[in-house]
């Protein structure tokens, strides 16, 4: 007797791959080891898209074959681990987590890191030229969206994007996707979030904002992955750690999106597992403050140093000396090309003077004062290792756009609102990359650079900026879109107040364009 299983608790991407599986042993049995997620439930009970056994009407004494999809973890196997104690029972895994140390060995192993274990099952049977119905192509669709945040989890790579195409013109429904992932919060789902919420505690290592939220329930609550999302979304936080103390366990869920953090890595050390971005674990007969104690305490080891003010800033720095006059002032800004010139004494940062207060100095006569009588001491500075979380936080909150980093009380660099953005616009890009570990940040910038100007710029201004590069690359220079049209084209908002610089005879690039 085959028979095909998965793990407890299992989520869509375990149905899907169940049934993509019995396609590839349609004489096995599908059989859950244990419970299901509520909306997995519910969806079996409205499509009944395949035959269930329920496993004890299995007599494992007759199991010869055993097929394991979507884990490799014994212990989330229920009582079907036992049947591994039996060496004459085959077993065959597929699976697209990442080895752990504990993990089952199978005689036939598909474990292979992409966003879903339906995907790699999409490609065995287009492989196979085995096709899905409709029923199956929609079913394993829903696996891929729920596995991959609905292909926006770090995790996602091209092979997840590639099966959801080869899905959708076999005919996968869209509209039960939908329906079954974006799905909302009922009575006690409203109840446990809140609670997780108010008990929520913000954790801030290297710059990484991680909250660590714990509740109790009396009974067993088993679809509380969903809500680490919905909590990300509502506090916009980097990573979060749910701890649920359930008849005697404690569930640990931890989510991530920044790389800087492993949540895999980190759920090992609690007898879990999972992937960079997703992990959970289960711990008996503990308590529910000190398994929290212990995870903050671990915390500060699995979390890499982010970005800091040294990683980003401008240097070396344009400055002036303490005596400099306005009209020097004025000759440094126009030759440098710069808007704020730092002010120096004795080799000592001493404050700042923008371009907006020179030309009112001069305007009114001063021209030969000292360009320090005109300087501010009160701009906001920050050390070389400042996280760039607390840079954007004090350049935004105090509408600075200019920020000195020192060392000590020397200014070793600078950094611009155009600095700040260009990161975080990195990091947008990151947290949606498809293979983040293969393609490096500034590629992926220049690589959507192209996309974003012809998505946001109507067609004439596009073909304008296009010819302006061709002329620039044809006379050996650079020319940059700057101004305001670049922060709104990050934003996603509509400026057409287009302003180009070359770095070259500005005047001859003219004539050519």
């Amino acid at each position: 007797m085959k028979i095909i299983t998965s793990h407890i608790n299992a989520d869509f991407d375990s149905l899907a791959s169940m049934i993509a599986a019995k396609k590839l042993y349609p004489d096995a049995l599908i059989v859950f080891p244990g419970s299901q997620e509520r909306k997995v439930r519910d969806f079996i009970e409205v499509f009944d898209p395949v035959k269930i056994n329920r496993l004890k009407d299995i007599d494992p004494a007759k199991i010869d074959t055993l097929v394991i999809v979507d884990t490799k973890q014994p212990d989330r196997l229920g009582t079907l681990t036992e049947i591994l104690e039996n060496k004459d029972v085959t077993v065959h895994i597929y699976d697209h987590h990442p080895f752990e140390k504990d993990d089952i060995r199978g005689h036939v192993e598909k474990i292979e890191e992409v966003g879903a274990t339906a995907t790699l099952f999409v490609e065995l049977l287009k492989g196979k030229k085995l096709h899905p119905s409709t029923m199956e192509a929609t079913i394993l669709a829903l696996g891929i969206y729920e596995e991959t945040g609905s292909l926006l989890f770090p995790s996602t790579t091209e092979r997840d994007l590639l099966a959801v195409s080869y899905l959708l013109k076999r005919g996968a429904n869209l509209n039960i996707v939908s329906s079954y992932i974006k799905t909302e919060l009922n009575v006690e789902e409203l109840d446990l979030l809140n609670e997780l919420v108010k008990s929520s505690d913000e954790i801030i290592l290297r710059g990484i904002r991680i909250l660590v939220a714990k509740a109790v329930r009396d009974t067993y609550f088993g679809d509380a992955a969903h809500l680490a999302h919905r909590i990300m979304e509502i506090e916009d936080i980097d990573a979060v750690i749910l701890l649920l103390n359930m008849e005697g366990k404690i569930l640990i869920i931890a989510r991530s999106r920044v790389p800087e953090l492993d949540v895999g890595e980190l759920l090992k050390q609690f007898g879990g597992g999972g992937h960079p971005a997703a992990a959970s674990a289960t711990i008996k007969e503990a308590s529910l403050e000190v398994v929290a104690e212990k995870i903050v305490t671990a915390l500060p080891s699995y979390v890499k140093p982010g970005k800091t003010a040294a990683d980003i800033m401008n240097s070396p720095v344009i400055t002036i000396q303490w005596d400099s006059s306005i009209k020097e002032a004025e000759d440094m800004m126009t030759k440098f090309g710069v808007n704020v010139l730092p002010i120096i004494r004795d080799t000592k940062y001493a404050g700042l003077i923008s371009r907006e207060i020179v030309e009112k100095a001069i305007f009114h006569g001063f021209r030969k004062n000292k360009a320090s009588d005109f300087s501010t001491s009160e701009a906001l500075t920050v050390e070389h290792d400042t996280p760039i979380r607390d840079i954007e936080t004090m350049m935004i909150e105090h509408n600075q756009r200019f920020m000195p980093v020192l060392k000590g009380d020397s200014i070793i660099g600078a950094i611009t609102r155009t600095d700040l953005l260009r990161v975080l616009y990195e990091e947008f890009l990151r947290r949606r990359r498809i293979d983040k570990e293969d393609i490096t940040e500034m590629h992926a910038v220049s690589r959507n650079l192209s996309t974003i100007l012809k998505d946001r710029f109507p067609q004439k201004v596009y073909r304008i900026l296009k010819t302006a590069g061709e002329v620039a690359e044809r006379m050996g220079v650079n020319v940059f879109l700057v101004g305001g049209s670049v922060r709104d084209l990050l934003l996603g908002q509509a400026n057409l107040d287009i302003d180009l610089v070359i770095e070259g005879d500005g005047i001859l690039f003219a004539k050519e364009l």
